[in-house]
């Protein structure tokens, strides 16, 4: 019993303290923020899964004081694609202690004036186990791409690439695309790069239900 409940609590642990994915970018914020959300490839127009994720972009970007506007009107225009690489199998094993529980009695001997009896105690002993819990998942890289152009000059404002994995036995594209967007958000219209780390408090206080 003490080994399934380790089990457990390692399991939650393991999900539910927190997310992490990196981010790269390069470039400056735009003179006007007004901007229109349109697929690097020019076949996804129209396409229900590119719609749907576009969405979640346009919330990331109004979070950082972007404005949604129609094409007309947008000064900015928003090129946005994701690529999955190969599927790749991982497995292994992580160490975990848990205690198992043994009992010792003595017997001493107690003098009186009218001679001696036997009293006796018991001991229990916890001794620490290290045992390993394997596990086994089908993962595949994964790249977000986020690229702001001048929709008059043509240039490039800033392009921010997001990196992270898509590990199916916990999570799907639908439900990390928009952590890994909100991650990538504060990297909009910056040069910079590195790790970001999430926790459930703050995406969630965003509305972003955790992905795990």
């Amino acid at each position: 019993m003490k080994k399934i409940f380790t089990i457990i609590i390692l399991g939650l642990f393991l999900n539910s303290c927190g997310y992490y994915c990196y981010v790269s970018s390069i470039g400056n914020e735009p003179t006007s923020q007004l901007y229109y959300i349109l697929p690097n490839n020019p076949n996804l127009v129209g396409d229900l899964e590119f719609e749907q994720y576009a969405d979640m972009l346009a919330s990331a970007l109004d979070r950082v004081g972007y404005k949604n506007v129609p094409e007309e009107q947008a000064e900015v225009i928003i090129y946005f694609d994701w690529q999955i690489g190969n599927l790749t199998s991982e497995s292994g094993s992580i160490p975990y202690t848990y205690n198992t529980y043994s009992t010792a009695t003595t017997t001493n001997w107690v003098s009186t004036a009218y001679g001696s009896y036997p009293q006796m105690s018991t001991t229990t002993i916890a001794t620490p186990h290290t045992s390993y819990l394997s596990y086994s998942n089908d993962y595949s890289p994964i790249a977000v791409h986020v690229i702001a152009v001048d929709k008059q000059t043509r240039k490039q404002i800033w392009k921010t690439t997001i990196n992270d994995k898509l590990e199916y036995n916990k999570t799907t594209l639908k439900s990390l695309m928009p952590v890994m967007l909100y991650a990538g958000s504060k990297y909009f219209g910056a040069t910079a790069e590195g790790r970001v780390d999430l926790f459930p408090s703050e995406v969630t206080n965003q509305g972003i239900a955790w992905p795990y």
